[in-house]
């Protein structure tokens, strides 16, 4: 039978071999080629075509990116939202900045003397206003003055004495050690508020009451004074909060109805005030280089009227004597034309008597006398309306002359500066100082 031939082993190991072999032998060949170093002409071929390839190699956009894809419409929307980021920023800048600007401003009105030229009107009284003319103090801030100017109009409705106004002075912190007093210049017509003491840098709220109403009518309002005590005593205590508060007006400036707004509501409707600050270390405030007092310790109202009234009272004096001058130059040379017109008329009258006189010769002597005594009274009556005129612009010239005398008495009386505390009247020196 058959036998099995057997694997020949060695076959198939002379073939693993040749397979090791071979592999060693590529491995050799690629390490050899490795090792082997480019010479400088192929390594400047590799680099020409590594370089051909980059500027052959296809490019491609890219969609997107920080400021987004290329696309018209997305490049609109962009823009629109940074215009809006940069709006927005602007809004809440100016908000911050403005608020910042009204807390400044706040500020400022709190703790400075009230701008001068201002404008405050009494609460109650209709047209009751007066302004803020000057703010005086001296060196040492011993006596700080506050001058408040009068219109005409408010002359005729406001009491021209000291003593019919009632003085408050609110501060921070610990009051003074000091003294108002309140009175009318006579001469001038102006009020003066004196505070007598050493007063710190810092606001000091001022409130001046007016109680005396003047009315010609046959029925005045019903007076304050009839009113019980309680009542005068709230109505005080309400007229000290408005006084203590920011706005001349006596609001506090709140975004929300405070109680203190109320309050000033309520001394506005029962009280006749005006209400502003002074701060003796204002820029507002003027400061005279020497001192209101007197070497025995009194207030020199001389110097005071000087510094705060002289210069500008002699120049509105001035003003007032150059327009009657003016006007006492027209009515003289008005004397002098009618002067000339009555000379005129009398020789017309001598003509037309001598005309006349002849012409009636010729007529009968009844129509005569009739038509002479007519003409008479015609010719008189045109010489007595030129002769009133006359009378008229002298007597015109006489209160000119008069008036000139007067302001230039007034104006020397400024300018020597001699005052004293009866020169403004019935003085109020009493105050609340809280």
């Amino acid at each position: 039978m058959f036998k099995r031939k057997k694997k020949d082993s060695n076959s198939k190991k002379d073939i693993k071999a040749a397979k090791q072999k071979a592999k060693k032998q590529s491995a050799n060949n690629s390490s050899q080629s490795k090792k082997k170093k480019l010479t400088r002409a192929e390594k400047k071929e590799l680099k020409r075509k590594r370089k051909e390839f980059q500027n052959n190699k296809p490019s491609y956009k890219v969609e997107g990116g920080i400021g987004g894809d290329r696309d018209p419409r997305t490049k609109n929307g962009i823009r629109i939202l940074s215009f809006f980021i940069i709006g927005l920023f602007l809004i809440v800048g100016g908000i911050i900045g403005g608020a910042f600007g009204v807390k400044g401003w706040t500020d400022y009105q709190k703790n400075n003397t009230t701008p001068l030229g201002t404008s405050l009107a009494f609460t109650k009284t209709d047209n009751a206003k007066v302004n803020i003319n000057e703010v005086w103090t001296d060196k040492d801030r011993n006596v700080t003055v506050a001058k408040i100017g009068y219109p005409d109009s408010t002359r005729d409705i406001l009491s021209n004495n000291g003593t019919s106004y009632k003085l408050y002075m609110n501060t921070k912190g610990q009051s003074p050690d000091a003294q108002m007093a309140y009175g009318i210049l006579g001469s001038e017509g102006d009020g003066y508020l004196f505070i007598k003491g050493k007063l710190k840098d810092q606001p000091y709220n001022i409130g001046i009451k007016n109680t005396v109403s003047l009315t010609t009518d046959s029925t005045s309002r019903p007076s304050t004074s009839s009113s019980s005590s309680s009542s005068n005593n709230a109505a005080d205590e309400n007229l000290e909060v408005a006084i203590s508060s920011m706005n001349k007006d006596g609001s506090s400036n709140s975004l929300f109805g405070s109680n203190k707004d109320k309050d000033a509501e309520k001394a506005k409707d029962q009280n006749d005030f005006i209400k502003f600050i002074i701060n003796p270390y204002s820029d507002n405030t003027k400061v005279y280089k020497g001192s209101f007092l007197t070497p025995s310790g009194d207030i020199d109202y001389s110097k005071v009227v000087s510094q705060t009234s002289v210069e500008s009272a002699i120049n509105r004096i001035d003003k007032q004597i150059e327009n009657r001058e003016g006007n006492l130059e027209k009515l003289k040379s008005s004397e002098k034309e009618f002067e000339k017109r009555i000379k005129q008329e009398k020789k017309q009258k001598e003509k037309e008597d001598k005309k006349k006189e002849k012409e009636d010769k010729k007529k009968d002597k009844e129509d005569k006398d009739k038509k002479k005594d007519d003409d008479k009274s015609k010719e008189k009556e045109k010489t007595t309306k030129s002769e009133q005129n006359l009378e008229d612009v002298q007597k015109s010239i006489k209160e000119e002359q008069e008036g000139i005398e007067a302001l230039q008495a007034k104006k020397e009386t400024f300018e020597k500066a001699d005052f004293n505390e009866d020169s403004f009247g019935d003085m109020q020196t009493k105050s609340n100082i809280y």
